[in-house]
């Protein structure tokens, strides 16, 4: 649902924005090109991945929490694609088009981002990763978890640890580094 009010865009797309022409390919975190295209020729907001908090099992933020943007690169290739939400807050309606920086259609995202859409092994690879380091496959730590956080699930683990990787990475971002994108 969408909210009646919505935060700001941040102010241009991020240096690892998987809507700029220069991004990382594959880096997209759990959603396929496929179904970031499809989210942006929709009506919904879009949040800038590096803001999101609070997340549910699917990975969606709460559009309340203060430190939630609108991504600029969505709303970027929105305009460059012609296609402006509904939403009089949607931050496409307040960017300007930017054809150089942002793709402009959605099969060269797609094809950018090739090899992410069935097959997401490194993504796959990043939550094995995670789960051997809490121990998830291990049953003693599962029933020390059972114990002492009632509700737990692997799931809300990995969002957890991923919560604190998207720290680390806005803290670097912040310094002016560049965030690590493996």
């Amino acid at each position: 649902m969408t909210p009646h009010t919505l935060p700001d865009a941040c102010a241009a797309p991020c240096p690892e924005c998987p809507w700029r022409r220069d991004a990382t390919p594959g880096h997209l975190g759990p959603y396929s090109a496929r179904t970031w295209r499809d989210a942006a020729h929709g009506d919904q907001p879009i949040a800038c991945h590096l803001t999101i908090r609070d997340a549910d099992d699917l990975g969606n933020g709460d559009w309340a929490h203060p430190a939630l943007r609108q991504c600029a690169g969505a709303a970027t290739y929105r305009r460059n694609v012609q296609k402006v939400p509904r939403h009089p807050m949607d931050a496409a309606r307040h960017v300007l088009p930017d054809p150089v920086g942002v793709f402009t259609h959605g099969d060269d995202f797609i094809d950018h981002h090739d090899g992410t859409e069935e097959d997401s092994s490194d993504w796959a690879d990043r939550m094995n990763r995670i789960e051997e380091l809490f121990g998830l496959n291990d049953p003693a730590t599962t029933a020390y978890l059972d114990r002492r956080a009632p509700g737990w699930t692997p799931e809300t683990l990995r969002l957890t640890a991923m919560d604190a990787v998207i720290d680390q990475q806005r803290a670097r971002y912040a310094r002016g580094e560049r965030p690590d994108v493996d």
